[in-house]
């Protein structure tokens, strides 16, 4: 599984580099950096130093390569004792302290082999396994003979054109296990292309910056620095994971309590609506049933008032209430004047006859039918009466009891008894039929005016 991670990886990272990312980011940075002061750059920076190392053929050099160029360490010999050189080797990388990030050993140039070779673009993503494949046919070597690396030189669709590099593994193995003797890693093999061994003055190595060394003798070194950058901008990342998924419960946690405390309070609010729709229509319901009762007169406040109105010879046969239309059949003496006493009441307004007045010559009275409008607001109050009594005292005249209909005493002297006993029947019993009456001779009230029989 790691195996196919690191193809993967190196797939990756060789696309990687043959985009023009890279270039751009360079370009990019370059163009940012003079707008940065040093001193802030220098909390970003890390500061990059290798240890390189060259050999003539008595002696290994130590140069120390970084942004101030190439600087001579040191000068060992190779027939010294070994412990003298470990704990010389170990004085130089001491001076890195946390800056080394690699050591590299750089061949003389002389043992270089190269060759240009054009492949198609699609092999650039697994260049290192395609070359492999072609050694044996571009080179008189196997694949398991030498060390060997490639540098993209020219893309041209749909080929590319590459350096290949080889080196003997006869002539760097025996370096690579002096150097392991004195505890030293590589992590790279280059070519110095100012080496010079017959030199008495050696000049500063000037590396092709190619790694012929594979990638599974390549030791890992590791900056402490770089591990606590690391460490650090993981242990960020994580707290602003952790920040943001604490603020995303949070906020889901308080959008779910604020959607229960809304869901209640609607729950309730429909609770109050519904009690204040209830509470309306009761109150409509009591406004309608009182104003209803306001709007509609009272019966007995009608017979009272009519009753303290109407005059002694004026009888009521039927009286019939609808709405607040009153509508009153009965027998006066004088129509006319009864009209006249009701247009004097607060109670009762449009006050007319219906239909035509006849006489009943029988009973020698006018019988008419009346209607008026009752206002709803009146109610009877008790005055004194305006109806005129039914007999004086000087004319000694009684009022009798005529069964259902009651005549004054006088009246009823002209007639016979049985004619008496005839119109009763035949007016008076019908007349009772339709309604209750209303005269000024029967059942009195207090103050002797008329009330229903």
């Amino acid at each position: 599984m790691f195996e196919a991670l690191g193809k993967y990886g190196a797939i990756v990272r060789t696309r990687y580099q043959a985009s023009g990312l890279p270039r751009f980011l360079q370009w990019w940075t370059g163009e940012l950096r003079p707008l940065i002061p040093d001193r802030v750059m220098g909390w970003f920076e890390v500061p990059g130093e290798k240890l390189l190392i060259t050999s003539s053929a008595s002696e290994w050099l130590l140069w120390r390569s970084g942004k101030d160029g190439e600087q001579l360490l040191d000068r060992l010999a190779m027939d010294a004792e070994p412990d003298q050189l470990r704990e010389r080797l170990q004085a130089c990388l001491d001076r890195f302290q946390e800056a080394l990030t690699a050591v590299i050993y750089c061949l003389p140039s002389a043992q270089l082999l190269s060759k240009r070779l054009r492949l198609p673009l699609a092999a650039e993503a697994n260049l290192q396994q395609a070359v492999g494949f072609e050694l044996d046919r571009q080179t008189p070597f196997k694949a398991d003979e030498v060390y060997y690396d490639v540098k993209v030189v020219q893309r041209d669709a749909p080929f590319i054109e590459v350096d290949l590099y080889i080196i003997l593994r006869s002539e760097v193995d025996a370096r690579l296990q002096q150097l392991a003797r004195l505890g030293l890693t590589l992590q790279g093999v280059d070519i110095n292309q100012a080496s010079d061994e017959q030199s008495s003055t050696p000049s500063p190595p000037r590396p092709l910056h190619i790694n012929l060394l594979p990638a599974d003798k390549r030791g890992r070194r590791s900056n402490r620095r770089v591990r606590i950058n690391w460490a650090l901008a993981t242990a960020a990342l994580l707290l602003l994971a952790l920040l943001m998924a604490e603020t995303l419960y949070l906020r889901g946690n308080t959008l779910q309590q604020l959607q229960q405390q809304r869901d209640a309070l609607r729950a309730e609010a429909m609770q109050v609506s519904k009690l204040e729709q209830q509470l309306e229509e009761a109150i409509e319901a009591a406004n309608f049933l009182a104003e209803q009762q306001a709007q509609t007169p009272m019966m007995l406040d009608v017979i009272a008032e009519v009753t303290s109105l109407l005059p002694q010879h004026t009888w009521i046969q039927r009286m019939q209430m609808t709405g607040k239309e009153l509508e009153l059949l009965g027998l006066s003496d004088s129509s006319q004047q009864m009209i006249e006493l009701l247009d004097q009441s607060a109670m009762l307004e449009n006050t007319s006859f219906k239909g035509t007045i006849a006489t009943d010559r029988r009973l020698n009275k006018e019988r008419f039918t009346a209607t008026a409008q009752i206002d709803p607001g009146s109610r009877f109050s008790p005055s004194v009466s305006t109806a005129e009594p039914a007999v004086d005292a000087d004319d000694g005249g009684t009022v009798e009891d005529a069964g259902d209909e009651l005549l004054p005493v006088d009246d009823a002297e002209d007639i016979d008894a049985g004619e008496e006993s005839d119109e009763l029947a035949d007016g008076g019993a019908n007349e009772s039929a339709t309604g209750m009456p209303l005269t000024g001779s029967g059942n009195q009230t207090g103050d002797g005016h008329a009330a229903v029989a």
